[in-house]
């Protein structure tokens, strides 16, 4: 089993995470550098996955605490070093950063996917209605109100409401019940996997 540290704790994994993540997902040095920098105790905090062997990095996970829901965090940047994915280290990664957080009285994690929705219902997520994790406590009021939310810039289709109090539990019910206010006339599977899906889990105390 792998372990979990503290980035702010063990400063010497900044360069992994800020190179692995840009792998990923590329972005300037200077701005990942800064926001793996503001990791700390209290949230916003960067996790990073130990190898038991090795003692090496292989993996890394952001949360935040989510406005308005004082035992809420959202998940983000969660990825495994290339080289060791489908092993199970993105199992262990999510299992570690749930406790974690469950020793941080948080009972409710978020977390927006575009392709990766199969793993994350085999770990317990579910389907949910978007999230905003940015702006304001009144700015994330606003956008329930209107059926919709803007993460990182982007404005994220509504759900409909009878479906989310039903509970979303696969990619197909999620399919047929997602609705979009845009008519580009192509297959709705090929609109969905373009955009973020959002999920949730409740951890169990």
């Amino acid at each position: 089993m792998s372990s979990l540290v503290l980035l702010h704790k063990e400063k010497q994994h900044t360069e992994f995470c800020c190179n692995t993540l840009n792998d990923e997902w590329p972005r300037s040095a200077g701005a990942r550098m800064h926001t793996l920098e503001s990791s700390s105790d209290e949230f916003p905090t960067s996790l990073v996955l130990i190898d038991s062997t090795t003692k090496e990095p292989i993996g890394h996970a952001r949360v935040s605490k989510v406005p308005r829901e004082n035992d809420a965090c959202f998940v983000e940047s969660v990825i495994i070093r290339k080289d060791l994915r489908g092993k199970g280290y993105g199992t262990q990664l999510m299992q570690l950063t749930e406790e974690y957080l469950a020793s941080k009285e948080i009972k409710t994690v978020y977390l927006s996917t575009i392709d990766k929705q199969s793993f994350y219902q085999r770990i317990g997520y579910i389907f949910c209605e978007p999230v905003n994790i940015w702006g304001s406590p009144s700015t994330s009021n606003d956008a329930k109100r209107k059926g919709s939310s803007t993460v990182n810039g982007c404005e994220n289709h509504e759900f409909k409401t009878e479906t989310v109090k039903a509970g979303l539990t696969t990619l197909n019910d999620a399919l047929r019940n997602f609705s979009f206010k845009d008519k580009v006339r192509t297959p709705l599977i090929q609109r969905v996997e373009g955009r973020k899906m959002f999920m949730r889990k409740y951890l169990v105390s």
